[in-house]
């Protein structure tokens, strides 16, 4: 038997895409992430990552997310990451990307 350690659910409509993390974002999962977000981003001009179910952020889920943003960027559009928990958060301000992420400020593309 093999436990789900990340489920990530997309919704959406009129150019806004959410998608639904819930679980552990780490090295094993964050590939899910990224393939999510890639299928939604095509369509719409604004993605939000609903972070609220996630219960753990190693620096290999950061780097999912910085991989996301990217892709965002590149192609002209907008993400906002919302609802971290506390935990999530500190993980994101600790690597200096939070305000990237949640869109209180509007970075220049990361470099690698």
């Amino acid at each position: 038997m093999t436990l789900e350690r990340l489920r990530v659910t997309v919704t959406g409509d009129n150019g806004h895409t959410r998608i639904q993390v819930a679980g552990e974002l780490d090295l094993d999962t964050r590939d899910s992430l990224i393939g999510a977000a890639h299928k939604a981003l095509a369509p719409v001009r604004e993605l939000e990552i609903d972070l609220s179910g996630v219960t753990f952020c190693d620096s290999s889920g950061v780097s999912g997310l910085i991989a996301v943003y990217r892709m965002a960027q590149e192609s002209g559009k907008r993400i906002v990451v919302t609802n971290a928990r506390a935990q999530v958060e500190r993980t994101l301000t600790i690597a200096g990307v939070l305000p990237a992420l949640t869109g209180e400020e509007n970075w220049p593309l990361l470099e690698s």
